[in-house]
């Protein structure tokens, strides 16, 4: 069924009933039950993908962000007026076809590319604790040394969080692909500053343990607690130190100063680190945010080293996109509420495959 189509019928049944119950509604009244219908009619409409969809075709990708742009319009566009009276209604859940595009976006952030993901809200999970070496079976009939088990249970918790976005409502009403990316770009930046955040320097309290607590800790040498003392020897150091089972998917992570301060440091002999590339003894390096470190002190971290892979992100389920234009104070007048709700959780499960390298004063 076309959209206006179906409009047009939602909109001659109301009338209808109005005329039978009450000839001298209110226009407020209309706009309340041309939104309410309009809702139930959405909620049983179905999109029917073609067998074989593929949403990277260009015909098919402009077909998926057709009905995207339609949506926040429409069903965005077409709500009630705000109402002060009202509190805490009118929320509803975002198709996943919205949803998903969202959920993509956030996915291919750094910290979510290099983590690995672990369904489920609370639980134990096994890990191993230290990495076993194999053993040689003995003589014949003569016993075999028996391996002894090394390992761990994780414990989790997710916790919720929201990032809430207020688009006026003259914006969704003429929804472009311009206005579509900014409103999934701005929440997928938000939730992605908390995760990364937290994925450094989580207390645990509420929220993701950060590698500050849970990676194993490698001090620099004996006083180099500023910027200005880092010295290249101190990155060879935690180069080598790391096991090279782990070194070869190891990534570096560091503030910007850091990276400054390396590359000042470069010898044309020696060129350890390579800005264009963006790596460091030949492994990736990612430039993360000052505020997931802590400013250069003893044993305050300048940057960390290691097998990414051995951070669990634990998700309960994906992101969930709500929207809601009724709850909030006068100042969201004639304004939409989009919040990005998610529930997580995250720890290192195997210290000795990422290391934090610290500032050391003695």
């Amino acid at each position: 069924m076309e959209a206006e189509v179906m409009k047009q019928e939602v909109i001659k049944g109301v009338v209808e009933q109005l005329k039978a119950e009450n000839a001298f509604a209110t226009r407020d009244d209309i706009k309340e039950i041309v939104h309410n219908e309009t809702m139930d009619v959405l909620k049983d409409v179905k999109p029917v993908l073609p067998t074989e969809f593929d949403a990277n075709t260009p015909s098919q990708k402009r077909m998926v962000e057709e009905d995207v742009c339609k949506w926040y319009s429409t069903v965005l566009g077409e709500r009630k007026a705000w109402d002060g009276v009202t509190t805490h209604v009118g929320l509803e859940m975002v198709p996943s076809l919205v949803s998903g595009r969202i959920v993509e976006k956030l996915d291919n952030t750094p910290f979510r590319k290099l983590v690995t993901h672990f369904p489920g809200d609370k639980g134990t999970v096994i890990v191993e604790n230290t990495l076993q070496t194999a053993l040689r079976m003995g003589a014949a009939r003569a016993a075999t040394a028996e391996g002894t088990p090394a390992a761990a249970e994780v414990t989790y918790s997710t916790y919720g969080g929201t990032a809430w976005l207020l688009v006026s409502n003259k914006l969704i009403r003429n929804a472009s692909m311009a206005i579509v990316n900014y409103i999934e770009n701005s929440l997928v930046r938000s939730i992605d500053r908390l995760h990364t955040y937290e994925w450094t320097l989580g207390s645990g309290t509420r929220s993701m343990t950060g590698m500050f607590t849970g990676a194993t800790a490698l001090d620099s040498a004996a006083g180099i607690d500023t910027l200005a003392e880092l010295t290249l020897a101190d990155t060879m150091a935690a180069f080598f130190n790391l096991e090279p089972q782990y070194a070869d998917n190891a990534v570096w992570l560091f503030p910007n100063t850091v990276v400054g301060k390396l590359a000042a440091l470069n010898k044309a002999d020696t060129p350890l680190i390579d800005i264009k590339e963006k790596t460091l003894m030949g492994r990736p390096y990612i430039v993360l945010p000052s505020t997931c470190f802590e400013s250069p002190a003893d044993t305050k971290a300048w940057g960390y080293f290691g097998d990414m892979s051995y951070y669990y992100l634990f998700e309960e389920k994906p992101v969930s996109i709500v929207v809601s234009d009724v709850g909030k104070t006068l100042v969201t007048a004639d304004q939409t509420v989009i919040a990005g709700q998610f529930e997580t959780d995250g720890k290192v499960v195997l210290a000795e495959a990422i290391q934090k390298n610290l500032y050391n004063t003695a």
